[in-house]
């Protein structure tokens, strides 16, 4: 996605090793490895987690992804940031 003032956090879970996201540093992805730092976001992609019922209790915006297909989860994104995806990924503001 082409989108330059979208900014992109990781937060692993505790028990998976960092080595399995070191491809993702040049990719304009923030790896957070401090577990007792929780970012300040406007939208929090989430699977399965006690990080994202964090957020939802503090009235931030939690896409549970779990069951959907990636371009399932690229839609809803774009839809609540108030933007389309076209069929190369660029984003396009939408209206």
């Amino acid at each position: 996605m082409k989108c330059k003032s979208l900014g992109v956090y990781l937060k692993p879970h505790p028990v998976f090793s960092y080595k399995y996201y070191r491809n993702l540093k040049n990719k304009r992805v923030h790896i957070i490895r401090d577990k007792n730092m929780f970012p300040k976001v406007g939208l929090a992609l989430c699977a399965y987690s006690t990080l994202g019922l964090g957020y939802e209790a503090s009235n931030i915006k939690v896409l549970w992804y779990a069951e959907q297909t990636i371009a399932e989860v690229i839609s809803q994104v774009g839809q609540v940031l108030g933007f389309l995806i076209d069929e190369d990924e660029t984003a396009i503001p939408d209206g």
